[in-house]
């Protein structure tokens, strides 16, 4: 059997290859030495010696070569205008980017830092318009990189972070004032107390409320544990998380690895920008608990730890507020601004939280529960000079009794 086959091009009528063999056949074309454009490949066929040539297939292709076609090209990555903030205030920035819409049309984004004396957060790293807090004064530069799954480009923006001119005045709080903690719902702004004690992520115009009120504002802050709900949960590297803790969602985190030091300073700083004027570090047992982490962490480790995160919040001008550990309260009364302090009374612990007393600093007390605290007990509070009353364990604002 013959077969002969024709290839018409735009640029010539006939390139004739024959092939001589038995149906079926492959036939692979090289189209680099063709122009881009339709083309139509012809196969005519004898099928004897003495036949006449006949048309058996027309196949109409299109040739569009790689080297023809326009070229990807790389992103075009802005990182916006160099700006100037003063601690704690974060900057804002505003990055943008243009692109050709090749390979896919998308595009993915990174802010990190690329110079500077300390540790900058990131409210959301991989998104265009974002926050950046600092750990330190000084000049940094942030750089935004932009990729289109193939190529990517990248811009830096300067930011000159200034330090306070002065550490601003705090409040230096004294027993005897009245409180009340509420960290789910809608917070109830009509108690008649003298501090309220809020989750840090509360809007600023509840802060501003209760301040318009006369009251004292202070912000419950993490500082021990992990929590996947909040906002810069996802920042936290694997190796700054250790083990669960028992009947909470939640995990220890690591307070000796820098970066998770950095986001709980962030924390505060958030609080000290929305007007609070204190701040309530929970989870801070560590060195008593079985945390899972390695090395366990030491008391030294521990209070080393409280001490920084104190002389932070005083930088900003925020009173620190201790919790529980009554093991360590002789020491911790004499750095921070008081304490909070849970079912003091339930665990026997009353007279653990006298060294803030004798420190001229408050006992914030609650305990839990419909029933509590008795009479005895708050008439024991009352003595000792602590603020107590009952509320329920999941702090939603419920008032069960005051001993005030």
């Amino acid at each position: 059997k013959q077969a002969s086959f024709f290839l018409n091009a735009p640029e010539a009528s006939e390139r004739p290859m024959r092939v001589d063999g038995v149906a079926p056949f492959t036939l692979t074309l090289d189209t680099t030495q063709l122009a881009d454009g339709p083309h139509t490949l012809t196969v005519v066929a004898k099928l004897t010696q003495s036949s006449a040539l006949r048309v058996v297939a027309n196949s109409e292709f299109l040739v569009a070569n790689a080297a023809s076609q326009p070229e990807n090209r790389a992103p075009v990555a802005s990182a916006g205008s160099a700006q100037t903030v003063t601690l704690p205030a974060s900057a804002s920035l505003a990055g943008s980017a243009s692109d050709d819409g090749k390979p896919s049309g998308s595009l993915s984004y990174r802010w990190r830092k690329a110079a500077g004396p300390g540790t900058v957060s990131f409210g959301s790293p991989e998104a265009l318009k974002t926050s950046a807090s600092f750990s330190a004064a000084g000049s940094y530069t942030l750089e935004l990189s932009v990729s289109d799954g193939a190529l990517s480009s990248s811009a830096t923006v300067g930011v000159s972070v200034q330090a306070a001119s002065a550490t601003p005045s705090r409040w230096q709080p004294r027993p005897g004032l009245t409180w009340f903690w509420q960290l789910s719902g809608t917070i109830d702004t009509s108690r008649a107390v003298d501090v309220y004690d809020i989750d840090y992520e509360t809007p600023a115009s509840v802060v501003a409320a209760l301040h318009a009120k006369g009251k004292k504002v202070i912000a419950y802050v993490p500082v021990g544990d992990w929590e996947d709900y909040r906002p810069d949960s996802n920042d936290f590297p694997e190796e700054a998380l250790c083990g669960s803790i028992d009947g909470w969602p939640e995990r220890y985190i690591d307070i000796r690895h820098p970066k998770a030091v950095s986001l709980i300073k962030a924390r505060i700083a958030l609080a000290a920008s929305k007007g609070f004027d204190g701040i309530e570090g929970d989870v801070v047992d560590l060195h008593l608990s079985d945390t899972g982490c390695s090395p366990r962490i030491s008391e030294a480790e521990m209070t080393a730890y409280l001490k920084d995160l104190t002389a932070y919040a005083h930088s900003l001008g925020l009173a620190y507020f201790a919790k529980n550990v009554t093991e360590n309260a002789a020491d911790w009364s004499q750095f921070t601004d008081g304490v909070v302090a849970e079912e003091a009374y339930l665990y026997g612990e009353a007279a653990g939280y006298m060294p803030y007393i004798r420190a001229n600093k408050p006992v914030f007390a609650v305990e839990y529960g419909s029933r509590r605290p008795s009479d005895a007990q708050c008439s024991d509070a009352n003595t000792r000079g602590y603020a107590l009353y009952g509320t329920d364990l999941n702090l939603t604002g419920k008032v069960y009794k005051t001993c005030w």
